[in-house]
């Protein structure tokens, strides 16, 4: 198949993507995203002088953690909240800014969260992203842990409360790399600039500067609808770092992705 034609056989499958969310099982079949392809045809037909598309952004930090609650013993989505096609529209975007890992936070429940194993799955499959989930959880239940094990074990990390990592060692025997999640103030605080390679997302679609100031308006860039991930990159009136004066959540570095980056790479398994 020429270039050409891959570029337009990944078009046809984005915009049957926009209709339908792939089963997981089709989702690997699928071309990269047209960004990508653009690369390879110019390594492939440009060389070393080749001009290279812009990788803007390293890192995407997503909160699923509020999308579903409980009522009456059963679970449902609450109002506003991105469905399971809108995180993976938004992996296709972070993809062809250039991200290469993405942390995901699920907060003390995995339950409710059909798009967590999808996001992950397509991300790695599609994009060789690395993927992290970050949860509150004190131990893992038998579903997640197979779940975990379906991911792919080189592009997967676990999160967790530095004071329940022991809890996790069943995982850890299973093949899944787990790490301490929490940051503490010596370790990192405002300022900080690592958030000019990052962008944050809420679980309603909102995206902020980072993880460190959710639900500050004074660091709210917009919501993923309202334009391309790319211009919120580029607007120089948005702000892209945090000062030291912000306000902040405590425990708000928990799963700093790029802090999370530098462990991984510390880690005994990441050699």
């Amino acid at each position: 198949m020429t270039d050409i034609g891959i570029m337009g056989s990944t078009m046809t499958s984005l915009t049957r993507r926009k209709d339908k969310v792939p089963d997981i099982k089709e989702s690997f079949a699928l071309p990269r995203s047209i960004v990508s392809v653009l690369r390879q045809c110019a390594k492939k037909y440009g060389g070393d002088s080749a001009p290279c598309l812009p990788e803007m952004l390293k890192y995407l930090w997503i909160n699923i953690s509020a999308q579903s609650k409980s009522l009456a013993g059963r679970k449902r989505r609450a109002e506003g909240m991105l469905s399971p096609e809108d995180w993976l529209n938004v992996v296709d975007e972070a993809a062809s800014l250039g991200v290469k890992y993405i942390v995901i936070c699920v907060g003390e429940s995995f339950e409710g969260h059909p798009e967590l194993w999808k996001t992950c799955h397509w991300a790695q499959r599609s994009y060789g992203i690395d993927v992290g989930i970050h949860t509150c959880a004190s131990q893992l239940r038998k579903p997640e842990l197979d779940e975990l094990k379906r991911l792919e074990a080189d592009r997967t990390w676990l999160f967790v409360n530095n004071t329940d990592l022991s809890a996790f060692e069943p995982a850890k025997k299973a093949g899944i790399k787990v790490l301490g999640a929490q940051v503490d103030h010596e370790e990192h605080s405002p300022p900080c600039d690592m958030s000019e390679q990052m962008l944050f997302v809420g679980p309603e679609g909102v995206l902020y500067t980072c993880g460190l100031v959710l639900n500050n308006d004074h660091f709210r860039m917009g919501h993923i609808s309202e334009r391309p991930l790319e211009e919120f990159v580029n607007d120089p009136a948005l702000p892209h770092s945090i000062p030291k004066w912000a306000p902040h959540r405590e425990n708000g570095c928990d799963a700093c992705p790029p802090i999370m980056v530098k462990r991984m790479a510390g880690a005994p398994h990441a050699e």
